[in-house]
């Protein structure tokens, strides 16, 4: 079988650049270690340039179509990006055509699906793809886009129980199927004991959806417990709110930032934490919470962005219903008595080990292609 994906950011995680990567580019290089292992051939419409272009080819195919925007706006994306797209997937002729993240490409991949005659199947990525509010989030000409795109799949694998939920209330005839984030854990990663974690870590993007005004709220609320942000401040959002919670958190003597963190440097970050804390208005399954859990770090999170109420079914930390309620978690898994949070890391590194292996849900992920989608 052969795939094919598109994604603009992957080759700077491939290099493990400076530079901040969505989501869905680390969820798919995980997929591809997956693929790989089960003998699935994988492609991926992007953006390379010369410093990049021997690297991530011993994980997949890279084929670069990207065109820099020229003097005047749409030439080169209607002469240089689109011919590039639908020439190279051609040359490469995949069997089924995978898109995920709501946007133009949406639409793009999926009339490169119907030029191929393939089946084009949409992986969600966030909660808001399948409720509307997208629309909050996006221009009015990607939103058409990737209304026509999503409608136009012909099956869909979501990351939980809700996105599975909308999904069959649109398209009840169509195949869907959930499945969570796959998580290659490091085998040399080691449980630290709580007596050497000091601080509770935030990871992300500065930008309105990860909720920045309910971190400043919680760390003020906190004096005593150091809070350590990692992030690239440089990648901020103009929003007012984000903005101002940002320079309330930088006066605040409990907090550091510590910058950019490269994939190589996450690992480490959070295995020191005593836990990770979400503030997020919303996601799908966010990959912070698998790179967490698989340090042993337990998660305070609102149960809004709990994947199918995980964190409460498998003991992965506290979510709570009110945001009201997040210092008294904070502080209750700061609390815990050493025995205990020995018990609730270890919890948590086994959940992802068992639960998130890339070549077990890649095998269930290409069982659906075959059984739902190419049947």
């Amino acid at each position: 079988m052969r795939l094919i994906f598109i994604d603009f950011t992957i080759p700077h995680l491939f290099a493990d650049a400076d530079f901040p990567v969505g989501g869905w580019a680390v969820e798919l290089r995980t997929w591809l270690g997956g693929f790989r292992k089960i003998g699935v051939e994988t492609a991926i419409l992007t953006k390379t340039d010369i410093a990049y272009s021997a690297i991530g080819t011993e994980e997949t195919h890279l084929l670069p179509v990207y065109a820099p925007r020229g003097r005047i706006p749409g030439v080169a994306y209607l002469f240089g990006f689109l011919p590039r797209m639908f020439r190279s997937a051609y040359a490469y002729n995949p069997d089924i055509v995978i898109q995920a993240v709501a946007g133009i490409n949406t639409g793009l991949m999926a009339l490169l699906a119907r030029f191929l005659c393939r089946p084009f199947v949409y992986r969600c990525a966030n909660d808001i793809e399948v409720d509307q509010r997208f629309r909050e989030r996006m221009g009015w000409l990607p939103a058409v886009l990737y209304s026509w795109g999503f409608a136009r799949a012909d099956a869909y694998i979501a990351q939980n129980g809700y996105q599975l939920t909308e999904i069959r209330k649109r398209f009840p005839n169509k195949p869907a199927i959930v499945l969570h984030n796959p998580f290659q854990q490091r085998s040399d990663m080691p449980l630290l004991p709580r007596e050497t974690r000091g601080y509770v870590a935030w990871l992300g993007v500065f930008q309105p959806q990860k909720n920045l005004p309910l971190l400043a709220k919680v760390a003020a609320a906190l004096p005593d417990i150091a809070f350590h942000i990692g992030g690239k401040l440089e990648v901020v959002m103009n929003d007012g709110a984000t903005l101002a919670a940002i320079e309330r958190l930088k006066s605040l003597p409990n907090v550091n930032f510590v910058g950019y963190l490269g994939r190589a440097d996450v690992p480490a970050f959070l295995s020191h934490a005593i836990l990770l804390l979400s503030t997020s208005h919303y996601e799908g399954f966010s990959n912070t919470f698998l790179e967490a859990w698989s340090t042993g770090t337990p998660l305070v999170a609102p149960i809004r962005v709990d994947p199918d109420g995980l964190i409460a079914k498998e003991g992965l930390g506290c979510a709570v219903s009110e945001e009201a309620e997040i210092v008294g978690a904070v502080r209750s898994l700061i609390d815990l008595p050493l025995a205990d949070y020995s018990t609730l890391s270890a919890r948590c590194k086994n959940y992802v080990r068992n639960a998130h292996d890339p070549e077990f849900l890649a095998r269930r992920f290409v069982d659906f292609l075959h059984n739902e989608v190419q049947s």
